[in-house]
C-alpha cells in the first residue's frame, strides 16, 4: 500500500465484506460452516499492508464481525488484530504474492484463528467444531481467490 487511496480501497473492501457477511453468508451456509467474507477479505488485504496497517485492519474487522454476529467483540478484535498483523508480517518474507498464496494463507490463518477461538471460548462439542474449522478453512481459501483478484487490481 503506497498511499491514502490504497487505504481507502482497503477500508471499502472490508466494509463491503461486512455487508456480504451480514446479508449473503447466512444463505450460503452449509451444515458445518459458512463463508467468512470479512475474515477472508482481512487476510487478502493484509497481504498488501504493513504490519501496523494489517493489525489495524484486523482490529476493524474484529469489531465489525463482533457487531454483526453479536458475540464477544473483544475476543474477535484481539484474535483478528493478531491475525492481520501476522499475515502482513509473513507477507514481507520474500514470498510471491498471488492467488494461490492468498488461498493458502487464508486457509492456514482460518485454522489458526478458529483454534485460538476454541481455546479462548471453548465449545462443548469439540469434534464438530474441529470439522467446522477444516471446512471453513477450505471455503475461505477458495473465496480468497476472487477477493485477491479484486484487491490486486485495486491495491497494487
Amino acid at each position: 500500500m503506497r498511499g491514502a487511496k490504497d487505504y481507502v480501497w482497503a477500508l471499502a473492501l472490508l466494509w463491503i465484506a461486512a455487508g456480504l457477511q451480514m446479508g449473503l453468508a447466512p444463505s450460503l451456509s452449509g451444515r458445518l460452516c459458512a463463508p467468512d467474507f470479512l475474515f477472508t477479505t482481512l487476510c487478502v488485504v493484509s497481504l498488501f499492508a504493513s504490519r501496523s496497517a494489517g493489525a489495524g485492519f484486523g482490529f476493524l474487522a474484529g469489531m465489525l464481525a463482533g457487531g454483526i454476529s453479536g458475540v464477544n467483540i473483544a475476543t474477535l478484535a484481539i484474535v483478528r488484530t493478531l491475525a492481520g498483523g501476522g499475515i502482513a508480517w509473513v507477507s514481507r518474507m520474500n514470498m510471491d504474492r498471488g492467488g494461490t498464496t492468498a488461498a493458502v494463507v487464508t486457509a492456514v490463518a482460518s485454522v489458526i484463528v478458529q483454534f485460538a477461538m476454541l481455546f479462548i471460548a471453548p465449545r462443548p462439542e469439540v469434534g464438530v467444531a474441529f470439522l467446522a474449522t477444516i471446512f471453513s478453512a477450505v471455503v475461505n481459501g477458495v473465496l480468497a481467490l476472487p477477493i485477491y483478484a479484486l484487491a490486486n487490481r485495486l491495491l497494487d
